[in-house]
């Protein structure tokens, strides 16, 4: 087998990315956390078991509902491509270009 061997440099890349990972998501689901809580206990939720259950909870389905559509997306990709158009001969090409440039052929027969 031929394993590669990690540099410092790989490490810091590494090390790097995942702290902007982990930045980048507690940027964004910390302040929607602390907006549910608020709410909860807008609603009289006081427990603190409750207060930290019911946004897990909840950022738990909206997680699970994307990996369920990310899922099927792949699975049926090719159902949701638009048809292949229709082919025509190059005749009728001809004779519909030659009727929407010149509007009062279309009664007439083509020449």
């Amino acid at each position: 087998m031929n394993f590669r061997r990690f540099t410092l440099s790989d490490l810091i890349h590494g090390l790097i990315w995942t702290v902007v990972f982990l930045l980048a998501f507690f940027m964004q689901v910390v302040p929607f956390l602390l907006i549910l809580t608020l709410i909860n206990i807008s609603f009289g939720v006081s427990s603190t078991v409750m207060l930290i259950v019911i946004p897990v909870a909840l950022f738990g389905m909206i997680c699970l509902a994307a990996i369920v559509v990310e899922r099927n997306r792949k699975k049926n990709w090719i159902k949701h491509l638009p048809p292949p158009p229709a082919r025509q001969s190059t005749f009728v090409t001809m004779k519909e270009a030659r009727a929407n440039m010149v509007p009062h052929l279309r009664r007439g027969p083509f020449r």
